[in-house]
């Protein structure tokens, strides 16, 4: 409670918390600052462009650097340029609600990113750099027989801030056992003519060799434990990651089989909800507005009430304001979707993404080991889209919760009940909700609103003369001795 009632002292006070364990350090004392920002590029992107407003977003660990990097920009440019930072959402994405309030006409973003189409503006990604000792890399990957001697075929990919020594690990090592490619950090596709396996997934595009799929690779992932490599976990958790440290070049095998496994919970929690929160966590990502839509949609189907919350940055004091929302659906980016333990631990307790809350409620949508992060390939076009077809939520389906041991229902009340709109809420003047919105919001909001004293309503009867009690301890009152 203390935090919630304290002075904000400690929020002037404290140390920046920054993603991912990075330090909040110049980082021109590892890189110099026109390479770790690439500021000609920058300065040749906005002239080619003919952009006006530009902003430079950064995040909190790079936010130091932040005036040195815009005035160099601006000495080259000739015209002025805005510094985004405390973004809306989370950092990897581009923050759009901000630069609009500025009447940017493009943005730069710095820094890691999960590379998801922009919804509005142009953008560059300027991924940075994180420090990476390519000789202890190489060393771990395919020295001492680490990796390579426990895998037929090595498929590498990097943190978006380590790409840049990506080219280097590999050009000179390719052994006969490290038939990998490395990943290309775009959010394009490209038609393949070799006859090699595109996949693109996570803001990310590998190419496989021919006749082999993903499974069939062990995967090398340079670059800190964070979101990132979460979302490559709940995507392939089948196959075998080690994790490759990019200074100390210590190695840590993982697998996905014990994340996604933690996660099933999340299913009962999506089928026992009578009220689920769709909790907004992105604006600046092409599509979003359609994927809300479509929840909004399957919920309602489903014979559950809805509500559309945006809330910023989600939070556990946040999300304890709506103490009537069973379940709340985080929809955000890839990289984000999915809260790191080590970060929030309750917030990752509490957060659904989109994939999962159709897994418990959609007809048709099986669970799979292979967690869909991105919720844009659950839209049309998409390689995990499925049609919302009402035929399918007409049949009541029963079920026994695994939560609360309690009898749970999907489907079966399409319109009864239930308006266009989830949380329209009619209520008379006597505090009584009326019968067409009856089992929505309103009786919810009824339940916690106190209305005063009434005077038409006759007060009880007195219930007669003040009596004596007993007197003594609970062990032998007086009148028992």
């Amino acid at each position: 409670m203390a935090a919630l009632t304290n002075s904000g002292e400690e929020a002037v006070r404290r140390e920046l918390d920054t993603d991912e364990g990075i330090q909040a350090s110049s980082s021109s004392s590892t890189f110099p600052l026109h390479i770790m920002y690439e500021t000609e590029r920058c300065v040749r992107w906005i002239q080619q462009g003919g952009y006006k407003k530009v902003c430079l977003q950064f995040p909190d660990e790079l936010l130091c650097d932040a005036v040195c990097v815009s005035e160099s920009i601006m000495h080259l440019l000739g015209q002025r340029v805005y510094i985004l930072a405390d973004t809306t959402y989370s950092s990897c994405c581009v923050d759009e609600t901000a630069a609009q309030r500025v009447g940017a006409d493009a943005v730069i973003h710095f820094g890691r990113t999960c590379l998801s189409p922009p919804n509005l503006l142009p953008v560059l990604y300027i991924l940075t750099r994180l420090p990476v000792d390519v000789d202890s890399v190489v060393e771990a990957v395919c020295g001492g027989g680490k990796v390579v001697a426990l895998a037929e075929r090595i498929l590498l990919l990097a943190d978006s801030r380590c790409y840049y020594a990506q080219e280097e690990d590999i050009e000179g090592y390719e052994g006969e056992k490290n038939e990998s490619l490395g990943p290309i950090p775009k959010h394009t596709r490209e038609e393949d003519s070799t006859g090699n396996t595109i996949m693109s997934f996570v803001g990310r595009r590998v190419t496989l060799p021919r006749g082999t799929v993903f499974r069939d690779h062990a995967c090398v992932y340079i670059g800190p434990d964070g979101p990132s490599l979460t979302a490559l976990l709940l995507r392939f958790p089948e196959s075998i990651f080690y994790q490759v440290d990019p200074v100390s070049g210590q190695v840590s095998e993982m697998s996905g089989i014990k994340l996604v496994m933690s996660r099933s919970i999340k299913l009962e929690l999506a089928r026992d909800a009578g009220i689920i929160g769709l909790v907004v966590g992105t604006v600046g990502v092409s599509g979003y507005v359609h994927i809300l839509a479509r929840l909004r949609r399957i919920i309602r189907l489903a014979g559950k009430r809805c509500y559309t919350l945006a809330v910023g940055k989600p939070n556990e004091p946040k999300l304890a304001n709506f103490s009537e929302i069973d379940a709340f659906v985080y929809v955000a980016c890839p990289g984000a979707t999915v809260v790191h333990r080590g970060t929030d631990p309750a917030l990752a307790r509490k957060l659904l993404t989109p994939w999962e809350l159709e897994v418990a409620l959609l007809p048709g949508r099986e669970w799979t080991l292979e967690q869909e992060v991105d919720f844009c390939s659950l839209l049309p076009g998409g390689r995990n889209h499925i049609k919302v077809d009402e035929e399918g939520f007409k049949e009541e389906v029963a079920g026994v919760s695994l939560l609360s041991n309690h009898l749970h229902t999907i489907g079966g009340r399409t319109g009864q009940g239930l308006d266009d709109t989830s949380g329209s809420v009619m209520v008379h003047a006597s505090g009584v909700v009326a019968k067409l919105h009856q089992g929505g919001g309103g009786e919810v909001l009824v339940g916690r609103t106190w209305s005063g004293l009434d005077p038409s309503i006759i007060p009880p009867t007195p219930t007669g003369v003040v009596m004596e009690g007993m007197k003594g301890l609970a062990a032998g009152y007086t009148h028992e001795k």
